[in-house]
């Protein structure tokens, strides 16, 4: 977390956000999914575990300032770079159907070959069976958004 005044200056940007602010998201979850962080001992320096806390800019292209940046798991923070929430919601939702739609596959009683089945699944199925749900701020947890 102290790299974010060092990645600011180098980048140029806003570093309004204090050790105080920071300390107080931390002793909340993620603000985002609502997971709890898991802080690593010190002899586990440079082990970064997938729910860390990572601070995140809202809009990458502006600084680290209260209104600009959250406390978020580092899995979301890598995954989000320089991308939007809905964008990373959007990937979330179609990996999980994918993956549905795989298990029911994978389940289902083998009554057609191989060679006439289809197994594959793209994004643009997962986005057209899901036609309509987009996913909206408003949608998510109570308290996440």
């Amino acid at each position: 977390m102290g790299n974010s005044a060092k990645r600011a200056a180098k980048k140029g940007i806003e570093h309004t956000i204090t050790d105080a602010w920071v300390r107080a998201r931390l002793s909340q979850p993620c603000a985002i999914t609502g997971l709890p962080f898991v802080f690593l001992r010190p002899g586990q320096q440079g082990v970064v575990h997938p729910h860390s806390p990572s601070l995140d800019r809202i809009n990458p292209l502006k600084g680290y300032t209260p209104s600009n940046t959250r406390a978020v798991v580092y899995i979301f923070n890598t995954a989000k770079g320089a991308h939007t929430d809905a964008e990373v919601f959007e990937f979330c939702l179609t990996i999980a159907y994918v993956l549905r739609k795989s298990r029911a596959l994978s389940a289902a009683p083998e009554t057609t070959s191989a060679a006439t089945r289809t197994d594959t699944v793209t994004a643009s199925d997962a986005a057209t069976t899901r036609k309509g749900t987009a996913l909206k701020q408003n949608t998510l947890p109570a308290g996440r958004g």
